[in-house]
């Protein structure tokens, strides 16, 4: 199972892998094939901004 745990969209197995990785400030783009099925498709992660608690150094 890879480190997100993503489910295959066609065949509901979790034993697939990160082919591509994209990013931008606001998102990231994974293209990710299944290692059973061969199914590929494309997941979008949101980027939030953490925010520093105050005392701590970052």
């Amino acid at each position: 199972m890879n480190e997100a745990g993503m489910k295959c969209p066609q065949c509901s197995t979790f034993n697939n892998k990160i082919l591509q990785t994209r990013s931008s400030p606001f998102h990231i783009k994974r293209r990710r094939q299944c290692l059973d099925c061969e199914a590929r498709w494309t997941t979008y992660e949101r980027v939030r901004p953490c925010n520093p608690v105050e005392g701590e150094s970052v």
